[in-house]
């Protein structure tokens, strides 16, 4: 079967109701509200998951060499005022007697963030796409894990 292409040439005087347009649509998803959401959560996430990867690693090559590490590699991605406010959360977790605990908190943090996350992306897309989701699906794929 043959589609019919259909061509537009665009002329510079269209430009203005394109950029019209764009920004008219683009508002309409709340696109603030939505990353604002999903921000939340990763920032809620990641504290947590640098604990357990520093725990974990720090394990085999040592503590203090894989938190130099992940410092350095803040420092350059976002600069040494925002490697130095995770060093210090970093450090409060690392006390011997709490490690454990540390790692145990993390990793539910981490589950609770990293679930959020998710589950607001995929809110935040099907507002954007316009995808109505069926309320008795979700309750029928929640049934058998509450059984």
């Amino acid at each position: 079967m043959e589609e019919l292409q259909t061509t537009h040439q665009f002329s510079i005087k269209e430009l203005p109701s394109l950029i019209k347009e764009t920004y008219t649509s683009w508002m309409a998803d709340d696109p603030f509200r939505l990353s604002a959401i999903v921000a939340y959560y990763t920032v809620l996430a990641l504290p947590a998951l640098l604990v357990i990867i520093i725990n974990v690693i720090g394990a085999i090559w040592g503590v203090e060499i894989v938190q130099g590490q992940v410092t350095d590699e803040i420092s350059a991605a976002l600069g040494k005022d925002a490697a130095s406010a995770i060093e210090n959360i970093i450090s409060e977790t690392q006390n011997s007697e709490s490690n454990f605990l540390s790692t145990v908190i993390g990793i539910g943090t981490l589950l609770f963030g990293a679930t959020g996350v998710f589950y607001q992306l995929k809110i935040s897309l099907n507002e954007i796409w316009k995808i109505k989701t069926n309320r008795m699906l979700k309750f029928g794929k929640l049934l058998p894990i509450v059984l």
